[in-house]
């Protein structure tokens, strides 16, 4: 009868599912071996929430080391192409300025023969 007590027990604070705001009930009224469980629960639960804290530092460590040269990388790659457009602008503008003066002193000297 104790043993079935015992159990019942357990199986209620052990395997039911509780709310994280919902108050814990405390351990006077139960027996030993299951304070002894509610105890070793919690401690995995906070094992648990310092797993998890450790894996999203690691992962914003790999974020740090791994992507942002990744994104540099690409972003001086964008910045050379960028350039290279640049230059060809440029080059095109002096190109016509050179088009330019030669078409005006064309136009000179053809005005000045008239």
């Amino acid at each position: 009868m104790e043993v079935e007590n015992l159990l019942r027990n357990a199986a209620q604070y052990l395997f039911v599912y509780r709310d994280n705001n919902a108050p814990v009930p405390k351990n006077k009224g139960l027996p030993r071996r299951v304070q002894k469980f509610r105890l070793r629960g919690e401690k995995m639960k906070e094992a648990k929430d310092v797993l998890r804290i450790v894996g999203i530092i690691l992962l914003g460590l790999f974020v740090l080391i791994v992507g942002i040269p990744l994104v540099l990388a690409a972003a001086g790659f964008t910045l050379a192409v960028l350039f290279k457009i640049i230059g060809l602008a440029i080059l095109l503008i002096k190109i016509a300025v050179v088009l330019a003066v030669v078409y005006l002193v064309l136009v000179g000297i053809r005005a000045v023969l008239r």
